[in-house]
Order: C-alpha cells, then sequence, then structure tokens
C-alpha cells in the first residue's frame, strides 16, 4: 500500500512538472529593438519636414506608447538631431 502512495505521489509530481507553464519568450521586445533603428528613421523624416505630431503618432503606433510618452520621446530626438546640426 505505501509502494502505491509513493508510486502516485510520484506521478503527480511529474505531472505537475510536464503542466509547468513554459516562460513566454519575449518576441515582441526583441523583435522592437531590431527594428527601432529603422522605425526612428522614418520619425527622424517627419521631423526634418518639421512634422512633429505626425512624428508622435509614428512614435506612439510603432512604440506602443501613450501621448505622453510618445511627446517626450519625439523631444528628445528632436534636441539630439538639433544637436548634432
Amino acid at each position: 500500500m505505501t509502494l502505491l502512495y509513493i508510486v502516485a505521489i510520484i506521478a503527480i509530481v511529474l505531472i505537475l512538472f510536464k503542466l509547468k507553464p513554459k516562460p513566454i519568450e519575449d518576441t515582441d521586445r526583441t523583435t522592437s529593438i531590431i527594428h527601432t533603428h529603422t522605425d526612428d528613421k522614418a520619425i527622424i523624416e517627419e521631423i526634418k519636414k518639421g512634422n512633429k505630431i505626425n512624428a508622435i503618432k509614428l512614435y506612439r503606433e510603432l512604440h506602443s506608447v501613450g501621448l505622453k510618452e510618445a511627446k517626450e520621446a519625439v523631444d528628445k530626438l528632436i534636441e539630439d538631431f538639433e544637436g548634432r546640426n
């Protein structure tokens, strides 16, 4: 009878380990990092044209952030861009 309990416990433990959810890979973040340079080029092109609002809209779409975060990021890009010129 004790052997039966031991086998049952081992079976339960094995089942629980097998059912343990695997960690989700952060593929969105990796993809975002890979495409950020290209995406920022498009945003910078909007800034060069003087289309700050379009640059903010584009930043929001590409980076899935709110209006405040996008505006701050675009302002930072503008500062960096003006600093280079």
